[in-house]
């Protein structure tokens, strides 16, 4: 049984990354530059996670001015998990998709976040 599932979810990750990778927007970049930018941002968001706890809270203390200390918890787990699950896949999976697909954007863009931590949107 754990086997099976250990197998499943590496086959769905796989699926799902190169699903997502389908989705049309292209880069002019040769297949091994496009591997060089994504384990870039892979590495650099990895190192660069604990930067997301000022701007979590940055970010939202602009979007909600009063409600900030009570959402600002919660957003952050959800942007510290959705950045950290980026940096993986741009690590370990993405590079083998980045070489035959043009489509090179992170997990965090469709999540809402900017691709690296100190982006603003």
């Amino acid at each position: 049984m754990k086997k099976t599932f250990i197998f499943l979810t590496v086959i769905l990750g796989i699926g799902l990354t190169t699903g997502y990778a389908a989705v049309e927007r292209q880069t002019e970049k040769s297949p091994l530059a496009r591997w060089g930018t994504v384990m870039k941002r892979g590495l650099v968001n990895a190192l660069t996670l604990p930067a997301e706890i000022p701007m979590t809270f940055k970010r939202e203390s602009g979007d909600h001015s009063r409600l900030w200390p009570v959402t600002g918890i919660p957003r952050f787990v959800y942007n510290l998990s959705v950045r950290s699950a980026s940096a993986a896949n741009d690590i370990t999976l993405f590079p083998w998709v980045s070489l035959v697909t043009d489509d090179v954007r992170p997990w965090t863009e469709p999540m809402g976040l900017p691709e690296y931590p100190w982006q603003t949107e």
